[in-house]
């Protein structure tokens, strides 16, 4: 079996055998392949479900949010993990990271503004949480100060690379960045003018591997060498119009089953324009994604 391989016991669930086996099914429907086996013993190797096979749990994250903190990444991580996965994250203010019992969490969630003010305090009881087992996802400026703070090691070879990059920037360089959404503006401009959304693709390809380095100067698209980060990625030009309303939408799914999705954007402060077009969307391809029902009822 491959890396990522998960074995379901049969046994000791705490689900009925017909939900258990009704929830591997709707999994085979996410394009997961499903290997039936008859008994854990095998010829060489440890056995399935031998004392060699680590435990999945439910992940408890935290993210923390509150003054200072980017509302609209923390937002996002949200909404990503919240409505899309369907896993429970709690929301923490930063402020209360002196009497927060990190023990009730496995992971801790620090966007852009989260670690702002941090001293030593704060550094050392995450240092010791991460000791002890738990994990930190760090975006930005909190990936910076992650690896200012000895945690360089906790962090995945894309996050020590964003924080190499954040710690060479200077006012200089946010000045270059305007620079450079204007003229990508006199691009996007004409096109919004004549049309009232613009849609494209969020990636060019189906997706990476899941230990795709971004930092890979190999990389290659179709046999063409492209850039690692921006190469495959059709978000960040729109990142950077951030004037511009955008909305992400799942299309479907590629040939190997996995989801692929598209972007919706609209003229600048266009929001209500934005939403009324991914409304008309949604409920146009409904039966693709799921139940009708479950789509919110919007009045536009």
């Amino acid at each position: 079996l491959d890396p990522g391989a998960v074995l379901v016991p049969m046994g000791p669930q705490e689900l009925p055998r017909a939900a258990l086996l009704a929830r591997l099914d709707e999994a085979q429907g996410h394009g997961l392949e499903l290997i039936p086996i008859a008994t854990g013993l095998t010829a060489e190797g440890p056995d399935l479900g031998s004392g060699s096979f680590s435990v999945l749990r439910e992940p408890r994250p935290a993210l923390l949010v509150g003054s200072g903190v980017s509302a609209y990444e923390a937002g996002e991580v949200w909404h990503d993990l919240d409505t899309r996965v369907g896993l429970t994250v709690s929301t923490v203010d930063r402020a209360d990271m002196g009497r927060l019992d990190l023990s009730n969490y496995t992971h801790v969630i620090l966007v852009n503004g989260a670690t702002g003010g941090w001293g030593d305090d704060e550094a050392e009881k995450l240092r010791a949480w991460v000791r002890d087992g738990g994990h930190v996802i760090a975006t930005k400026r909190s990936a910076l100060w992650a690896a200012e703070q000895g945690q360089r090691e906790q962090l995945t070879d894309y996050g020590r690379l964003a924080a190499d990059i954040a710690a060479k920037l200077g006012p200089d360089d946010v000045a270059r960045s305007w620079e450079g959404q204007h003229r990508m503006y006199q691009s996007l401009g004409p096109v919004l003018a004549d049309y009232d959304v613009l849609l494209c693709p969020t990636l060019s390809i189906g997706a990476v591997r899941t230990d795709h380095d971004a930092s890979n100067p190999a990389f290659k698209v179709a046999g063409k060498p492209v850039d690692g980060e921006y190469g495959w990625l059709l978000t960040h030009q729109f990142n950077m119009q951030y004037n511009c309303p955008v909305i992400s939408l799942p299309s479907g799914r590629d040939r190997h089953g996995v989801p692929t999705g598209i972007q919706l954007i609209t003229r600048p402060f266009d929001d209500t324009g934005l939403f009324e077009a991914a409304y008309t969307y949604e409920h146009a391809m409904a039966g693709a994604f799921l139940p009708r029902t479950a789509l919110p009822a919007i009045a536009v």
